[in-house]
């Protein structure tokens, strides 16, 4: 995944590196668009759009 696809998708087993070792799992990441405002001043460190 990368971000020209909003970091979203499919990942296959062994794709996600966490801590510098690949994770044995598979996942579909999705994610909802935040856009301004949408959770006060608590959401501003999420406004914008995925990229």
């Amino acid at each position: 995944m990368t971000p020209a696809t909003g970091f979203r998708g499919y990942e296959k087993i062994g794709e996600n590196i966490t801590q510098g070792a690949p994770d044995m799992h598979e996942a579909i990441d999705c994610y909802r668009e935040v856009t301004k405002g949408m959770y006060g001043d608590l959401g501003k460190v999420m406004e914008g759009y995925n990229q």
